[in-house]
This record gives structure tokens, C-alpha cells and sequence, in this order.
């Protein structure tokens, strides 16, 4: 696990992140493809950076806030 999903940031559907993961700027990079727990549908990272506290991460495969509203 490196992270857990705290939020919901914005419009276009980025997600504030809890960061598990003592390297977030490797582990949260763009194209980085992660995978819920329980889930084998890949989340492909599209955008991240850090924002206090955690991280700002924005998927591919999930365009807007509705989409990011079941993580």
C-alpha cells in the first residue's frame, strides 16, 4: 500500500492522498499505473505533486469528480 485516499480535490477529479510511502515522487509519478485493494483495474497516473498534508494525484481513467467520488 502506498497511500489511502482522503479526499476529493476540484472539478477534475484529483484526489487528496495520504502518502504510506517513504518515495511519493516515484511512487505517485506520472504513468505509474496503481491498482485499488480488492481491484485489478489499473489507475494510471496522469498528474501528482505534493500538497500539504499528502499529495495531489489526478488518474487517467478517472476524468472528473464524479468518477473520483467511488475511490
Amino acid at each position: 500500500m502506498v497511500g489511502l485516499v482522503r479526499g476529493l480535490h476540484g472539478l477534475k477529479g484529483a484526489v487528496r492522498v495520504e502518502v504510506l510511502t517513504d518515495r511519493p515522487e516515484e511512487r505517485f509519478a506520472p504513468g505509474v499505473v496503481l491498482h485499488r485493494e480488492g481491484d485489478d483495474r489499473p489507475l494510471t497516473i496522469a498528474e501528482s505533486g505534493p500538497d500539504s498534508p499528502g499529495w495531489l494525484v489526478r488518474f487517467e481513467e478517472l476524468r472528473d469528480r464524479t468518477a473520483v467520488e467511488r475511490l
